[in-house]
């Protein structure tokens, strides 16, 4: 055979053998490609079937229907097993390697893998959680169901950290077709609720201890009226009750203290003889607020409480007005019998001097000083029961960053205070700094200044108390020496005094018979103290504090008086003095 024909012929035989070899190829890559696209089709078939499940999800479980929400829930997990499933299969396990969309696959199914371990973990836990704790148990008119909102909160403390992870991950995750990053976006939403349960955390204790699990418990609420100014907040014109009755929680209405506590205290064990001797009238339950140590005013507010109306008391919450205007300024306006509107701006400028200029001022009685009284103390007594129901039917989130702001303002201020019968539960308020005590801590030294006005009246109103804290000195101890003053002013002028009336302006008008009480950081001690007029000052020692008093000293209309002492912390101590005092109303006017 001719050299050239044989050449030919192995030419024909190769040219076969690859056409051969190339439609193998083919036909491979067109069944492998035919495969892909079923698969690729089936797939992009889930994902519409998914998005309609989840499309009317939240309206089941909006409307209750569980069983049908937990019934779409599960079609979805199915759906992204059997993706997971084809995604890591034979023919798309090299999907990382397609140009340009590999990352995209690579992110693809680790996102589903997510979905996957988060539904494993939490769907049947959840729906369970959502059957035995539907959304309408939980508020039901006035009333909150404790155990629902606790087994809520403990689903939430268990499932965070998982949830932080994912959201973690999943805000650093991109995809090339998710082009309005939706992704970042959800992952946004999700972080946001997570912050705000961050930052509501740091109460969550307290709640757990006022909450007692959902056991039954009665809590005296306790509206300590400024302008009758006491050392520990204010004369309590109006107590209502918080209860926890069979799992549910709820506000019963305010009285006068005249109707719930007993005339006399129901046990003089409850005061000590030295408790007698530093603080005004403290035989009768309701003046009880003369002392400063708020948990010794709160047992006797409880126990007569129960020798008066017949209940056991298991704590007691103390509120000044002050708190009602920052009440109303986290939700909306109330409107009280009279037609006045009250908001976030004017609260305490009524509830503390207009409505008593109204009601009881001598030139215009339009009603008797009887009636008069009794209208301004149901109005006091309406403004807490409606400032109580504005905080229970405005809880969101959007309005809980706002109470959390309100309650720690509130136990820094002293214009909210907590008293729990429970050992454990009162040592969780005293770790808040809520439970109205002296300073404890020799390393944090704070101290204390608590003024009284015995003047049966409403000048607290008018009580300008400032106190100045010069620069500390160092001893050779180490400890520092500051010199402080307290500066008494009633900006009461004669003309209101005389205008006002006893009721408002007390006998002799105008005059605040006042008590002052300092009590010196743990640890440290008050010296070289003196006071305008040369009253005379005293020093005693009382619940582990030193404490030195000026008792029985008047301050006249237009009048200044100012006590002058050094202060001196712990040796060693080098966090500076802080100061704690008898919430006053002078920002209010």
């Amino acid at each position: 055979m001719p050299r050239k024909h044989r050449k030919k012929k192995k030419a024909r035989v190769g040219l076969t053998i690859f056409l051969v070899v190339l439609s193998l190829i083919l036909i491979t890559v067109g069944i492998l490609g035919f495969r892909l696209y079923k698969q690729a089709k089936g797939m992009y078939e889930d994902a519409k079937t998914a998005k309609q499940e989840l499309s009317g999800l939240l309206d089941d479980i909006k409307s209750e229907s569980f069983d049908v929400a937990q019934g779409k829930v599960n079609h979805i997990h199915e759906i992204i097993k059997n993706v997971r499933a084809t995604l890591e299969g034979p023919i798309w396990k090299y999907g990382y390697k397609v140009p340009k969309y590999g990352p995209d696959y690579v992110t693809g199914c680790r996102l589903l893998q997510i979905a996957d371990e988060m539904m494993d973990k939490y769907v049947d836990v959840g729906f369970d959680l959502l059957r035995e704790n539907p959304f309408s148990t939980i508020k039901i008119d006035n009333t909150f169901n404790v155990r629902a909102l606790l087994n809520y909160l403990e689903f939430a403390e268990s499932a965070l950290p998982d949830v932080q992870d994912v959201v973690t991950e999943v805000s650093g995750m991109e995809i090339s077709l998710d082009e309005e990053h939706l992704m970042s976006k959800y992952a946004g939403k999700i972080q946001s609720l997570i912050d705000l349960y961050h930052n509501a955390e740091v109460y969550v204790p307290l709640l757990k201890a006022v909450l007692a699990n959902g056991e039954d418990r009665l809590y005296i609420i306790a509206a300590q009226n400024s302008a009758e100014i006491r050392a520990c907040g204010g004369f309590p014109g109006a107590m209502g009750t918080m209860r926890i009755k069979d799992g549910y929680m709820s506000i019963g209405s305010f009285a006068s203290v005249w109707d719930v506590l007993t005339n006399l205290i129901p046990d003089l064990d409850l005061i000590t003889d030295q408790e007698f001797y530093l603080f005004y009238s403290m035989s009768f339950p309701r003046d009880a607020e003369y002392d400063p140590y708020f948990p010794t005013v709160a047992k006797v507010w409880s126990d007569s409480y129960t020798a008066q109306m017949g209940e056991h008391v298991d704590g007691v919450i103390s509120m000044t007005p002050a708190i009602i205007q920052k009440i109303l300024g986290c939700t909306a306006p109330i409107t009280l019998d009279d037609g006045t509107v009250l908001d976030g701006t004017n609260a305490t400028k009524y509830i503390q001097n207009e409505i008593y200029m109204k009601y009881l001022n001598s030139e215009e009685l339009i009603y008797g000083m009887d009636e008069g009284n009794e209208i301004s103390d149901a109005l006091f007594s309406q403004v807490a029961q409606l400032a109580m129901g504005q905080v229970f039917s405005n809880i969101s989130t959007e309005s809980i960053p706002k109470f959390m702001d309100l309650v720690t303002s509130g136990i820094e201020e002293r214009i909210i205070m907590m008293w729990m019968r429970d050992p454990e539960a009162e040592n969780v308020i005293r770790q808040y700094g809520a439970a109205g005590e002296f300073n404890t801590d020799p390393e944090n030294p704070e101290l204390g200044v608590f003024f009284s006005n015995r003047n049966p009246s409403k000048l607290g109103w008018y009580l300008d108390l400032d106190i100045n804290v010069g620069e500390p000195s160092v001893l050779d101890d180490g400890s520092l020496r500051y010199n402080v003053s307290v500066s008494m002013y009633n900006t009461m002028d004669w003309w209101t005094a005389e205008y006002a009336g006893y009721y408002i302006a007390g006998q002799p008008a105008g005059y605040l018979y006042s008590f002052l009480h300092l009590v010196a950081p743990k640890g440290g001690y008050i010296s070289g103290y003196w006071i305008d007029n040369w009253y005379w000052m005293e020093e005693d020692w009382y619940m582990g504090n030193q404490m030195v008093s000026c008792r029985d000293f008047t301050i006249g209309p237009q009048e200044r008086v100012t006590a002058y002492f050094d202060v001196t912390t712990a040796p060693g101590v080098t966090t500076p003095l802080s100061v704690t005092h008898t919430p006053t109303l002078q920002q209010y006017r």
